[in-house]
């Protein structure tokens, strides 16, 4: 086997084939290597501030944003549509739970709905890989030499969740990992440097003027996706997930406003939210108490 894979004649080494097995039977796995010069980033920026780079947002509503820059100027905007998916994965978990419940109490060592759990797995990775490979081509034509990703730290409480739900909103999350892992290897392919950012309040400051911003629903019920970021200092309006990639960027410039007024602003924004409703004519209230 190693006699006939010989190596390549362009600049693409191989190294050595792994044989491992997997449920269906053995395979055999032969990596490619490419060695390439790449910078880290903080060179590169401080060499060219006027870098071209792509910053990009795993958003609330869409798979992910990606914004284009030369310099501090925007040329191409990417938005990769991700509530048709997110809803296909919702239903295929509550037919796997309807199944369970059906079924009875899963035995102890044994996986049940193993297909249908196969086909879930499968769909979230051709989801990453297809949006891992729009976002690096987006990058490369417009000449982008870093893409710049939120750093996904934290998963979101699920304590108040149903078992689908919890599910869905995890099932989510690790995908947008798989995104970013797919998106370095063919980075790294294209000769494009991956890099991370804090995602401390890049959705919630406003790329405008800095301030504390938060995201808003058109209806007049305030229900439905929050689709929109709404300042209430400059009155700025814009997409929300947009604004998480637009402030990626100052992230990578340093040039993000400090995180103290921001926090203060947040917490002062939970406290008028969780307040109770102040009665504006307590005699009357008093009234209606004394009579009963």
């Amino acid at each position: 086997m190693r006699e006939q894979l010989k190596p390549l004649p362009w600049a693409i080494a191989q190294a050595s084939a792994t044989l491992y097995r997997h449920p269906d039977g053995w395979a055999a796995h032969v990596p490619f290597v490419r060695a390439g010069p790449v910078k880290k980033a903080e060179e590169q920026r401080e060499a060219n501030p006027g870098l071209p780079v792509t910053t990009v947002d795993p958003g609330e509503n869409n798979l992910a944003v990606a914004v284009a820059w030369a310099g501090r100027k925007v040329t191409g905007t990417l938005f990769v549509p991700g509530r048709a998916h997110e809803a296909r994965r919702l239903r295929r978990l509550a037919a796997i739970r309807r199944r369970q419940q059906a079924s009875g109490r899963p035995t102890r060592g044994e996986r049940s709905n193993r297909r249908r759990w196969a086909r879930l797995a499968h769909a979230e990775e051709d989801t990453a890989r297809q949006t891992a490979r729009q976002i690096v081509d987006f990058a490369k034509q417009h000449g982008s030499q870093v893409i710049v990703f939120e750093a996904l730290n934290r998963v979101p409480r699920t304590r108040r969740m149903g078992w689908t739900r919890r599910q869905n909103l995890r099932r989510s999350w690790w995908m947008r990992g798989r995104i970013l892992t797919f998106a370095r290897e063919m980075a790294l392919w294209e000769g494009i440097l991956v890099v991370l950012r804090d995602p401390a309040f890049t959705s919630k400051a406003c790329p405008d003027c800095g301030a504390y911003g938060e995201r808003v629903s058109r209806r007049a019920n305030g229900r439905g996706p929050r689709l929109t970021f709404r300042c209430p200092a400059c009155g700025f309006e814009g997409h929300a997930d947009l604004v998480g990639a637009l402030n990626l960027k100052r992230k990578r410039d340093r040039a993000f406003p400090p995180l103290g007024p921001l926090v203060a602003a947040a917490k002062e924004a939970r406290q008028a939210k969780t307040a109770p409703a102040k009665l504006e004519d307590k005699g009357a209230w008093d009234v209606r108490l004394t009579r009963g």
